[in-house]
């Protein structure tokens, strides 16, 4: 062509570079079509102005239709799986050109002509490699598939990313919730209590009104999570024998509540493992995780700081970066029998339910009012979901008044929770926690009658960690010191007093009443260490808080293998 591609060829048909201006003025503003996508030219050295135009470009589609955000301080993008359901993805060089090239034009200066081009390698790094504080993305806390309450009390009901709660709602197919009423009438209450109460969990076999209570809380937790400042704990499934319902009753509640099946992790023996697990599923901004069916004892301090950290850090698999991430899922587990240690009891709420048969999946199998209960709940959803709405919207009509029970480390779960329950007429909430606590840990246990035996037998006198050690072993109390050599068992033995030092320990005496020692160190005596049980004020039950020291009652009066000499 001879075209020239500038104002030669004006100038050469007799125009004059006034009348090109006049042109420009008269003529009307350019306002692209709707859909018109805007463009963006690579030039080799203009790095930063291809940038900012890029961001630019994002933040003007985000502003119509988000698919981009932030969380865990990385960019992410949306993803539509099966059922209309949406989850999240990093963005990586692929996925980012596989956007950019659909949002923007991308032209190139060739021969004089632009020509269609795609964004450089340089340029997608470029892009991922912007500080998070000047990237143009807004933060993404929750994906939800059932309506929930935001902040300032309010339901969100309206598909799509809700700016103030940070919320992207995604109702599944063919849901409709019917109308929550601003205020709830008694009918509307009793019939929500109902429908949770005498349809969903009537079949479960319960063992105190303390179980109903923790169940129908954690069924309400997602709809009121970001009423909750701070951590929620761990609700604990637990049952006599294998069988008795407990995947099926947490599968009940991840249904009404989240839409779908929870996120099930594998616990194992806890340890860096399970670390990256957690890390793992947190990528995935789950609503519901469930350790099922754990068979071993449940000891995990990366669990203990999942389940009180507002923001797992971890280091991603892989990668030489950190991810940030709050946490606001749902946390369960369902076990027969389990131990669990302190750390974890103390941040754990118990469930529990017994069939009171040998073999409750086959012996008198029990008749549910709904036989495929499953099935059931995803007809009856809407209901459901409208159940639990009201039971909350109950609680925000009546001023939102706090729960008169408190859990230390969980003391807002517990107001908002209680306080729910409590407005709606369910009892029982943290009724059973001082009893939980008690039998939670059998190695615990074990320490403390150690220490009875200690008191039994030097009261208040001063002891070498040798004697202890070998009135220990006389008495066989079960402390377990391992399989190694005899130095090996003293050294854990020591560590094993030095941990428990200063805690205080209440004793129940033979005549009944309540005596409350501490172990203090004494100093030396011929290099070997002294310590001494000292009396401290009687051991009184307080409110249901975590402390440093630890209160627990032993029976003096049970029976052992061999007493002291």
């Amino acid at each position: 062509s001879d075209l020239k591609w500038d104002i030669t060829d004006w100038l050469e048909a007799g125009h004059s570079i006034s009348e090109l201006k006049n042109l420009i003025v008269e003529a009307a503003p350019w306002n692209p079509a709707k859909n018109e996508r805007p463009s963006i030219v690579v030039e080799e050295g203009h790095l930063p102005r291809i940038a900012t135009e890029v961001w630019q470009a994002i933040q003007n589609a985000n502003d119509e239709a988000p698919s981009l955000f932030l969380y865990g301080g990385m960019p992410i993008r949306l993803k539509k799986n099966g059922n209309d359901r949406i989850s999240i993805e990093p963005l990586n060089e692929a996925k980012l050109k596989y956007y950019l090239v659909r949002l923007i034009a991308w032209k190139k200066m060739r021969n004089g002509v632009f020509c269609l081009t795609e964004p450089t390698s340089n340029v997608l790094r470029d892009i991922l490699a912007t500080p998070v504080e000047f990237m143009k993305l807004p933060v993404l806390e929750r994906i939800v598939q059932t309506p929930v309450y935001t902040q300032n009390g309010m339901l969100i009901s309206k598909e799509g990313y809700d700016v103030e709660s940070k919320i992207y709602f995604k109702p599944r197919k063919g849901f409709v919730l019917p109308e929550v009423p601003s205020t709830p009438s008694r009918s509307d209450i009793q019939k929500a209590k109902d429908y949770i109460l005498e349809e969903l969990l009537v079949d479960f076999p319960f063992t105190e009104p303390a179980d109903w209570a923790h169940c129908v809380a954690l069924l309400l937790l997602p709809f009121v999570r970001m009423l909750i400042q701070g951590p929620t704990p761990l609700h604990l499934i637990q049952k006599p024998t294998r069988g008795t319902g407990g995947t099926l009753l947490a599968q009940t509640i991840a249904l009404v509540g989240i839409g779908e099946r929870y996120h099930n992790i594998h616990y194992g023996n806890g340890g860096d493992e399970l670390r990256k697990v957690i890390t793992a599923t947190l990528r995935e901004l789950p609503e519901f995780v469930v350790m099922d069916n754990v068979s071993s004892r449940i000891s995990s301090p990366e669990l203990a700081s999942a389940l009180t950290d507002d923001v797992w850090k971890d280091r991603i698999l892989g990668l030489s970066e950190n991810i940030q991430m709050k946490v606001l899922c749902a946390w369960a587990a369902t076990a027969n029998n389990p131990t669990l240690s302190m750390e974890v009891a103390r941040r754990t709420v118990n469930i529990r339910i017994d069939a009171k048969i040998s073999k409750p999946w086959t012996d008198g199998v029990r008749h549910f009012k709904h036989p495929y209960l499953t099935e059931w709940v995803s007809e009856n959803r809407a209901a459901l979901v409208w159940s639990c709405c009201v039971l909350v919207q109950n609680w925000i009509a009546k001023g939102m008044p706090e729960g008169k029970r408190s859990l230390g480390m969980f003391e807002s779960w517990a107001k908002t929770l209680g306080g729910i329950l409590e407005t709606a007429g369910i009892n029982g909430f943290l009724d059973n926690a001082h009893k939980f606590y008690d039998e939670a840990d059998e190695e615990e246990q074990i320490i403390y009658e150690f220490i009875q035996k200690w008191h039994d037998c030097y009261h208040d006198r001063e002891v070498t960690t040798d004697e202890l050690y070998r009135n220990a072993l006389f008495a066989d109390v079960g402390l377990d010191l391992g399989g190694g050599t005899e130095r090996s068992k003293r050294i854990k033995f020591s560590k094993e007093i030095l941990k428990i030092k200063d805690q205080i320990i209440g004793l129940i005496q033979s005549d009944g009443s309540t005596l409350s020692v501490f172990i203090k160190a004494m100093g030396k005596r011929k290099n070997a260490r002294l310590w001494k049980l000292v009396a401290n004020e009687p051991a009184k039950e307080g409110p249901l808080e975590t402390k440093v020291r630890v209160v627990k009652k032993i029976n003096v009066l049970k029976a052992y293998k061999k007493p002291m000499p």
